[in-house]
């Protein structure tokens, strides 16, 4: 059946005369025009030669027949569709049978939703006397797809919210004096408001949340590097890093003066191997040299009142990169190592706010109250023996709850240990970093509008492709025999941004080449989360978590997501086929 005049006329394109011809135009307006019409499937696939090529991603056909099968299985899902062609140009100069396409298409789903993507295309034409034209190869080249990166999705930003909340700032009869440098400590009102947040959220059985345990930051990778500045010293005699690792954490360690004294810990189901980090921190302190001159330290008559010997670094809920979130018992047994062995517990708790169950599709949590574990900083205040300056700290961000942007977070601590901060050299010089952003996020808080963009908006969706996202693992990858990592832990609620994979015998490194080269897919390998600076780390990282891969579902939206799960199928049947 002909497509009706108005389709035609919805899949109209400008184009260049003199690179293409019209008869040609014409072509590719019914060819779109078909792929558009689910009805007329037989009919896209007519436009074919008898032995045509289809390629796409994981896609790769030949023949009328298995093309209408490709596109009749490409409307699973889809209510309705759109491809519209911004350009069309020669693949090679001369040759005007051979053409490269750029566009985008628009969907409906079934369920109402909608998405678009964007797509390139490569077509070359078999042209007959009698004025037929007939595709013999069509190559959709995927759009670039990235599981690696995490970063949120800039369409959930509240724009609105920011904009609206800048304005009752700016509106505020004593604008010119909030545009001063910040208290050291940061806003006092923006610290009571997250006091208040932190224990309407966790609801500590210490108590609530005062706002002298609370510090402005701007943001979590400042937070810890302003920690290291005031509390280690040539003196501190490890870092201890969970592995697999957050590897950007790294540079901030080395920045801080503690290259050479960086190690990994492995992770076990519920959280970090407590037996192995037991050992491990035992024989440093065993080896460390009592009797060998001090270096030069930061002394507490020049505002340094608490050195920590040891440092430990993790994200105990819903970690990065595994999405393993560390059980209460663990927790517990942590603090009471750390006392042990005077060390500071850095807990990025970045992800905690991002949770539902993970056990129920159809069940939500109750939006504003956490489903987790009890943080460690609170479980540390909670237990007997807490000293002044503690061993725990909590290291928070906007970053994954506003925007990145912003550049606000805050650390929580004990009172003593927040006061100490407030004297890191560069916030006696400028105040509080980042205060006038940390102003914008004190209205959002205060009009309940962020915890409500949390609730409604920011779970919701995260939730919705975790489950695309896990789905699509265990209908494409499981049968290639790869697993997901944590699926044993006794912890039952989901969240935050990624999870891990395993390939079993295969390299994840391998996997990720060969998924970026050949299927536009970008991935995290394993091998870098290892703790570069631990040799010991690799040799452990080889045996385990290298051959897997850290996936995100923050970036794109559901249906990118499961089409990257099929790419990633796709590279590793590749390697299987070549092994």
């Amino acid at each position: 059946m002909d497509p009706t005049p108005e389709a035609l006329a919805a899949h109209s394109f400008e184009y260049d005369a003199s690179a293409l011809d019209k008869p040609l135009a014409g072509f590719l307006q019914r060819f779109y025009t078909f792929s558009d019409d689910r009805e007329n499937a037989d009919a896209w696939a007519a436009c074919f030669s008898e032995d045509g090529i289809m390629k796409k991603a994981a896609t790769n056909v030949q023949g009328r027949i298995k093309i209408s099968e490709v596109n009749q299985n490409s409307w699973k899902g889809q209510s309705s569709r759109k491809h519209t062609v911004f350009k069309v140009f020669p693949f090679s100069p001369g040759n005007a049978d051979e053409v490269m396409l750029y566009g985008q298409s628009n969907y409906v789903y079934d369920d109402g939703t909608t998405g678009e993507m964007g797509w390139a295309a490569r077509l070359h034409f078999q042209r007959f006397d009698d004025g037929k034209i007939l595709i013999d190869m069509y190559h959709i080249f995927p759009p670039h797809i990235n599981l690696q990166g995490g970063w949120p999705t800039p369409r959930l930003h509240p724009v609105e919210a920011l904009e609206s909340a800048s304005a009752s700032l700016f509106r505020q009869k004593d604008i010119n004096k909030q545009l001063l440098y910040g208290p050291e400590l940061g806003s006092g009102s923006l610290r009571e408001s997250i006091g208040r947040w932190l224990n309407d959220f966790y609801a500590p059985s210490a108590g609530s949340i005062p706002s002298e345990r609370i510090l402005i930051t701007n943001g979590a990778s400042n937070g810890l590097a302003t920690i290291l500045q005031k509390f280690t010293d040539p003196t501190t005699r490890a870092v201890w890093m969970v592995e697999p690792t957050y590897f950007l954490a790294c540079p901030i360690f080395r920045d801080a003066g503690l290259m050479g004294r960086i190690r990994g810990a492995p992770e076990g189901e519920d959280g970090v191997d407590l037996k192995f980090l037991t050992k491990a921190l035992q024989e440093i302190d065993d080896s460390w040299p009592s009797d060998a001159p001090l270096p030069p330290r930061k002394l507490t008559k020049a505002g340094y009142p608490k050195i920590y010997k040891h440092i430990i670094y993790l994200i105990p809920t819903f970690s990065n990169p595994s999405g393993k979130t560390m059980s209460t018992e663990n927790r517990k047994k942590l603090v009471q190592l750390a006392r042990k062995h005077d060390a500071l517990i850095v807990t990025d708790d970045v992800y905690d706010m991002l949770s539902w169950s993970a056990d129920d599709e159809g069940r939500m949590t109750s939006g504003g109250v956490s489903q987790c574990p009890p943080r460690i900083v609170d479980i540390d205040r909670d237990m007997e023996g807490v000293t002044a300056f503690g061993n725990s700290m909590s290291n928070g961000s906007f970053s994954k709850i506003v925007a990145p942007g912003m550049r606000v977070g805050w650390l929580e601590g004990t009172p003593d240990f927040i006061a100490a901060m407030g004297t890191v050299g560069a916030s006696v010089s400028g105040g509080c970093q980042g205060h006038f952003a940390s102003l914008v996020i004190d209205q959002m808080l205060q009009s309940g509008v962020m915890v409500k963009h949390i609730n409604e908006t920011l779970i919701p969706v995260y939730r919705e492709r975790y489950f695309a996202l896990t789905s699509a693992i265990k209908n494409f990858l499981y049968p290639l025999g790869v697993k997901l990592v944590g699926e044993k832990s006794s912890v039952t609620v989901a969240g935050g941004f990624f999870l891990y994979v395993s390939f079993g015998e295969y390299s994840g490194e391998e996997i990720a080449r060969v998924a970026l080269e050949e299927f536009n897919l970008k991935i995290a390998p394993g091998s870098i989360f290892a703790v570069p600076d631990d040799p010991l780390s690799a040799n452990r990282g080889k045996s385990s978590y290298f051959n897997g891969a850290r996936l995100c579902w923050a970036w794109h939206e559901k249906e990118e997501i499961v089409e990257g799960i099929e790419r990633l199928a796709a590279a590793i049947r590749r390697i299987k086929e070549t092994v």
